[in-house]
């Protein structure tokens, strides 16, 4: 995580008379042309093909846009154009259209729309003119728009027999009381009731649907295009594409609430029947404290980096003088409600979605009838999450999701302003990290795990119900109801709109805490990790097997610009398949089903090895060229299904010594380097000779469970201490330079760094040698030394030594006689803790600490090269 500085921004909070925008794309009543590439081309239209919606891969592609070295905006003008070019809620295909060059069969027609054009066009004002489409590539782009855009789909899969049952298993303890039964109620009410909600264009679209066939071949999801029910994998070889509509007509086979009828779906070539049981909800994130609407979050954001309060009668004449003078909206409300003002950030979160729920649902029910919201659901996978199936059919205007986002975003919008105030270089993707994980928003008060303990304080009752009054007369004018409305009768919806989710968020909001998500269960402390990560694939091993746990175990190594680094190769020539990147999105960017396909087969291990080789000595030239004290661990990762004889020419009983020689040299010349093996579980045994211990080789089962088999490597590369060196050793291991070896290393508020320093780096004898530590502005630093244990910490009872000092000082560690050269004598390496202790209290995300190793031996004497560095010395290993 980069640096956060300290600067001032005055925002104000004002009442504001708010212009027409104009041009913003995503506001007409069309799929804009930058989006159209996400609809047309079936790899990006099909979630299947697209970056998996989880928090981290939002986060590494806004990052990517803030690095554009093109691009240098702030983070509310980063915020507006993620909103303005991605987003466009509501989008939904139409029945009985096929696609062809000149038409696109998709609209945005869903009830989500009226108010996303609200909020974009006079609440968050703004465009994405100038936003660096180009900094991402087009999956990216298309994942972005899907991932921040909320809709609904409720056409029939199919799979809805096993989905469904599923779901409801999941979500019998969790949903709310519904409203009262069908049963007893008038034949008017019942009517009513069998519509999903108030929205025109939902009771047009299913009344349109009645009598509709599919032709034979219609859209559907084969081996190869969609599988939610199996182990999260989702992968299959064939294409999953037909070229018909897929709709058509069916007889009435729902029962209660879900009775619909008509034909609303795609299915295998007859057309599917009904709406389905468990539609796909849109626009949703997977968080590891609940699903969130991304979309709302960000908004919410953006709203709070540029606060406008703005009377409800200012923004109705907005809309009159957009339509040329013309009041072409409903009738004016009475002026008491004209008077009510609009904060921005309410109508981008919470007040927006209860605005719909009570404009959709409110009018629909019967005397006594209760407002319905929070729908649960469930993802087709943990490990790669792409589709969000919700465990209802009916009032789905406020699902799980959208409470979360708004609340989330809500709160982050009520703080940043503060935040902005203290620290003005914070960026999006700093935000995000940091609430969306155990540490919190500079200390742990503000953070998604605590988000139903901050509902009170941040959206109190009384505000609730005003906000959400307002804006609900905003929206009225902009939706187009099947019913006219008055303002006593908005206002009675409104307040039992926000009644509801005020008793829903404490008793039915049922998050994990904030630890029990940890790959460690309730692990109080985060173990920060860097690496240098090198796999090498057998693509052998099928790309519906391998891909999902090499994906989920990159998803757990902090690849980003600020920490982890990765490549993917080929296990039996070497050649990239993913090249190196700090942006965990470019391996579905580079890896997908076709790319597997065409890569060679098998696995070279002599090839491998001659390739982490060379990799190794490019790494210690860059280290020396650029005066790198290292920072990262380095390890290598084979993965392979092979066994003893499928290891490539240079495997096997004759010549294994070759491949033992090339270990070796690794071992003497890297000796930062970890290899480990990801097998099979068949064939762990074909690796044992060439791990260095048992832990390096890790088994895989092909019929697991992805995130159970890979957690195992995950914590093993977690454990490996990232790496200080004396880069003026380079390649080769003599130098006749010397001087001061220093970095600067990032550590956050409750986490802890671990670092190795080899006695490689200390060859022969001698006195005088210090690591000095300075630490942090702020807060206290708790530094841990061994020479015995990898990872000193204070529950060590033995062999360790500890030091707290206050931030903004320096501490010295003696390095006394690290290495002697002696024949065979084994010598331990030194392994430094850093944990900046915790922590309401610092305000800060990540604290710098400056390291500086010095000591005659280690900075090396002119002319006395060869006893400076010591590539022959016998490093201990852990």
């Amino acid at each position: 995580m980069a640096k956060l500085s300290y600067a001032v921004v005055l925002l104000v909070l004002s009442v504001l008379s708010v212009p027409t925008i104009r041009g913003q794309q995503n506001a007409q009543f069309r799929v804009p042309s930058s989006l159209v590439e996400c609809y047309r081309n079936y790899n990006y239209l099909y979630a299947y093909n697209r970056v998996p919606s989880t928090i981290g891969n939002l986060i590494s592609m806004i990052q990517k846009v803030e690095n554009d070295p093109n691009y240098s905006q702030d983070m509310r003008q980063i915020a507006i154009g993620l909103i303005q070019v991605f987003r466009q809620d509501g989008v939904e295909r139409a029945p009985n259209v096929m696609a062809t060059d000149t038409v696109l069969p998709y609209g945005p027609t869903g009830f989500q729309f009226p108010k996303f054009r609200v909020l974009i066009s006079k609440l968050i004002p703004g465009n994405g003119y100038q936003f660096p489409n180009s900094s991402l590539s087009a999956l990216e782009r298309c994942s972005l728009h899907f991932m921040l855009s909320n809709t609904i789909d409720r056409r029939v899969r199919n799979d809805e027999s096993t989905v469904c049952n599923q779901l409801s298993q999941y979500s019998a303890a969790m949903r709310v009381p519904r409203a009262a039964s069908d049963n007893g109620k008038s034949a008017a009410s019942q009517a009513a009731s069998q519509y999903d909600n108030n929205f025109l264009a939902d009771v047009e679209l299913l009344e349109n649907l009645k009598g509709d066939k599919s032709p034979s071949g219609g859209l559907q999801f084969s081996a190869g295009g969609y599988y939610p029910n199996g182990n999260g994998n989702g992968y299959g070889t064939g294409n999953g594409y037909g070229n018909g509509n897929g709709y058509g007509s069916g007889t009435n086979t729902g029962s209660g609430s879900s009775g619909f009828g008509t034909g609303y779906g795609y299915g295998t070539g007859q057309g599917g029947q009904g709406i389905s049981q468990c539609p796909i909800e849109g626009g949703v994130m997977w968080t590891p404290w609940g699903s969130v609407s991304a979309g709302t979050v960000i908004a919410g954001i953006a709203a709070g980096l540029q606060p406008q309060t703005i009377q409800v009668g200012t923004l109705l004449q907005t809309f009159k003088r957009a339509n040329t003078g013309r009041w072409t909206g409903k009738p004016l409300q009475q002026q008491q409600q004209i008077n009510l003002n609009v904060d921005n950030r309410w109508a981008a979160t919470l007040a927006g979605e209860l605005s719909e729920v009570a404009l959709l649902q409110g009018p629909m029910l019967t005397a006594g009838g209760q407002i319905s919201l929070g729908a649960s659901g469930a993802w087709n996978s943990t490990a790669l999450p792409r589709y969000y199936f919700l465990s209802q059919n009916t009032r789905l205007e406020m699902t799980d999701p959208e409470i979360r986002g708004g609340l989330d975003g809500l709160i982050l919008a009520s703080n940043i302003t503060n935040w902005k105030n203290e620290y003005s270089s914070m960026k999006l993707s700093q935000l995000l990290d940091m609430y969306y994980s155990t540490r919190g928003v500079f200390g742990r008060g503000v953070r998604a795990c605590d988000r139903r303990g901050q509902f009170a304080s941040v959206a109190p009752l009384q505000t609730m119900i005003a906000q959400t009054t307002a804006f609900s007369n905003v929206l009225d004018q902009e939706m187009q109801l099947r019913v006219t409305l008055d303002s006593a009768a908005i206002s009675t919806f409104s307040t039992n709109a926000a009644n509801a989710l005020a008793g829903y968020v404490p008793q039915y909001l049922n998050d994990v805490s904030c630890y029990s998500s940890n790959l460690v269960p309730n692990e109080q402390v985060t173990w920060n990790t860097a690496s240098d990560l090198y796999i090498f694939v057998d693509t052998t091993w099928q790309f519906q097997e391998i891909n999902p746990i090499i994906m989920y175990f990159l998803q757990n190594m902090n690849v980003s610009p600020y920490a982890s680094r990765m490549t993917v190769m080929n296990a039996m020539n070497g050649a990239p398949i993913v090249p190196t990147s700090q942006y965990i999105t470019d391996a579905y960017v580079y890896w997908n089903w076709t790319t597997h396909q065409q890569q060679p087969r098998g696995l070279n291990l002599a090839n491998v090895l001659m390739t982490i080789g060379n990799i190794t000595q490019n790494l210690q030239r860059a280290a020396q060229s650029n005066a790198t004290s290292g920072g990262r661990s380095l390890v290598a990762l084979v993965a392979s299904q092979a066994s003893g004889t499928q290891m490539g020419p240079n495997i096997n009983q004759a010549s294994a010594s070759y491949t033992y020689q090339q270990l070796q040299y690794l071992r003497t010349n890297a000796p930062d380097l970890k290899i480990l093996f990801l097998s099979a579980a068949g064939t762990v045994t074909t690796f044992s000779n060439y791990a260095q211990s048992a832990k390096d080789v890790v088994g895989a089962s092909t019929a697991g469970n992805v995130v159970s088999q890979t957690i195992p490597l995950i914590l093993r590369v977690r454990d490996i201490p990232m790496a200080l060196i004396n880069y003026r050793c380079g390649p080769f291991w003599t130098t006749d330079q010397y001087g001061n070896a220093q970095m600067y290393q990032y550590v956050a508020p409750g986490s802890i760094n671990f670092y190795r320093l080899l006695a490689n780096y200390f060859f022969g004898g001698g006195s005088d040698r210090y690591i000095s530590i300075q630490g942090p502005a702020a807060g206290t630093i708790t530094v841990c030394s061994s020479r015995y244990i990898e990872h000193p910490t204070t529950n060590a009872t033995y062999g360790f030594k500890q030091r707290n000092f206050p931030g903004d000082s320096t501490s010295h560690f003696e390095l006394t006689n690290p290495s002697r050269i002696v024949h065979n004598e084994t010598t331990l390496p030194i392994s430094l803790a850093f944990v900046l202790d915790d922590l309401n209290g610092p305000r800060f995300a990540n604290a710098a600490i400056r390291l500086l190793v010095t000591g005659e031996d280690f900075l090396g004497t002119p002319g006395l090269s060869m006893d400076i560095c010591g590539s022959n010395a016998s490093v201990k290993k852990f």
